[in-house]
């Protein structure tokens, strides 16, 4: 079995030379920050192994992650802190200017607990913690975002029930952690999703899903979800920014205007597409899909855009600009 290692190089004479070379133990590397975390003035190795052997299947509950800090001096690499963890991020939460760690377990109990470390008194100590009582199944994401008064917080995606999704965010009021009071019906999803700036204006948004009008009664598993993404401030004030429909087995979504937000239907072909507005039942968005190496069958048709597999077109005789402004490939969210 192959354990991760640290290796250190320095640059001598155009040429790279080892200088350090250590066995740090865990067979996956899950995570790796760099910060001068004992205020040194050099930045320190924080690094998480995972125990688990690549290919197990293991539940979330019985994962092993350790945290390992080190510090460089001279040749060597010394150990200052470890701790066991489920997801972890180095940051500044408390805006200190000086880094410290949001530390995240999930115990057998299926309670979450989230613990504030910092540099103090020359060793790592605990600043605040926190424990949710929600019985989710696993933690899937956790970073620190911004909420919409540019204040720091935790987010923390989680699976709940067979399909569901949870979400909680955390403030820091007066040094300690405390969870954003939501309605719980803002936080609890149909299916997971995550949150995330899907607006670029490093604002972080949290996902969730409705299902339109027409498809209350439908299978959740046959519903065609419309995901809306909401900004909250520190006072647990949402601001809804975005409402999209997302097909991922063809790689696209399209993002729905505000004026047609909670007021929309979809209706769904074998290869086409469309979003009509309610109650006057006008369309939308009006799109069909063929594999790139298939002829168009209509002369009405207009292309809209390619992706690697399909050609996206539409016959409708709205401005090509409004669609290319609204229709997006999922590639795009990631470039």
């Amino acid at each position: 079995m192959k354990f991760i290692h640290v290796l250190i190089f320095k640059k001598k004479n155009n040429s790279w030379v080892k200088t350090i070379h250590e066995q740090v133990g865990g067979y996956q590397l899950h995570t790796l920050y760099f910060a001068d975390i004992n205020q040194d003035g050099r930045k320190d190795i924080a690094l998480g192994t995972d125990s688990t052997y690549p290919g197990t299947e293991i539940l979330p509950e019985n994962m092993t992650r350790e945290l390992h800090i080190y510090t460089m001096k001279g040749h060597t690499l010394n150990r200052f802190f470890t701790k066991q963890y489920t997801d972890v991020v180095v940051d500044d939460f408390n805006n200190d200017k000086v880094p410290d760690i949001s530390l995240v377990t999930f115990n057998r109990s299926k309670n979450v607990n989230v613990q504030l470390l910092q540099w103090r008194h020359k060793k790592i100590e605990t600043i605040s913690k926190l424990k949710l009582r929600e019985y989710v199944n696993g933690i899937e994401n956790v970073f620190i975002g911004q909420l919409s008064d540019h204040r720091k917080a935790l987010f923390l995606d989680s699976g709940i029930g067979a399909h569901s999704g949870w979400t909680d965010i955390i403030k820091l009021s007066n040094q300690q952690l405390e969870r954003i009071k939501i309605d719980e019906r803002q936080l609890l999803k149909a299916y997971y999703l995550d949150s995330r700036d899907v607006n670029d204006d490093e604002i972080t948004e949290v996902g969730n899903m409705y299902q339109p009008q027409g498809w209350e009664d439908a299978p959740y598993s046959d519903t065609p979800w419309i995901e809306t993404y909401t900004q909250y401030d520190s006072k647990g004030k949402g601001t809804k920014v975005e409402e999209r429909y997302v097909d991922v087995t063809h790689g696209f979504y399209v993002v729905i205007p505000k004026k047609w937000w909670m007021n929309v239907t979809v209706e769904r072909g074998k290869n086409s597409l469309k979003i009509i507005d309610l109650p006057k039942k006008n369309i939308v968005f009006d799109i069909q899909w063929y594999p790139n190496h298939e002829s168009l069958t209509s002369t009405n048709s207009r292309v809209i855009t390619k992706s690697g597999k399909y050609t996206f077109v539409t016959q409708s005789q709205a401005k090509m600009s409004e669609y290319q402004v609204y229709f997006h490939l999922l590639g795009e969210d990631f470039e």
